[in-house]
Order: C-alpha cells, then sequence, then structure tokens
C-alpha cells in the first residue's frame, strides 16, 4: 500500500509537505488522516470542519477500514443529500 497527498489545482505547497507528515518528532505526528481546515466552524458542523482541499493519508489498518466503510457505505451516504 501507499500513502496518499490529495490536493486540489489551486492548493499551493511552499515547501515540500512530505517532510512534515512523514516527521516523527512533529508536533502532531500521530495521525492516520490530515484533513485542511476549512475555517467554518459553525455548531451545524461541529466537532467536523475537514475539507478536502488536500488530506494526506496513511496507508494502515485503521484507515484502510475507513474507506473501506466508506466506499460500502455509499447507498446510504447518497440517500443523506
Amino acid at each position: 500500500g501507499y500513502d496518499v497527498l490529495f490536493q486540489d489545482v489551486d492548493v499551493v505547497w511552499y515547501k515540500n509537505p512530505l517532510a512534515y507528515f512523514h516527521d516523527e518528532n512533529a508536533e502532531d505526528a500521530n495521525f492516520d488522516i490530515y484533513f485542511q481546515d476549512d475555517g467554518n466552524h459553525a455548531i451545524y458542523y461541529a466537532p467536523y470542519s475537514a475539507n478536502t482541499g488536500f488530506y494526506y493519508v496513511r496507508n494502515n489498518v485503521r484507515t484502510q477500514y475507513f474507506f473501506n466503510s466508506f466506499l460500502m457505505a455509499g447507498d446510504f451516504v447518497m440517500q443523506t443529500k
């Protein structure tokens, strides 16, 4: 498996972000998925404020389970529109 960095076309990096995501000594190095914060912290969205403008996913059992569960629940997600 591979770790995945996804980004929108309008995201610009001033430094290589992979160095940060792979730094085991970083302040917040203990993560499975790292999402861009969308800035909207309204109570309606609480406690979630993830934005898919960019996200980084580490390949491990937890993230594989998350994405497999999400894909398997696709019909349910489509019904919640």
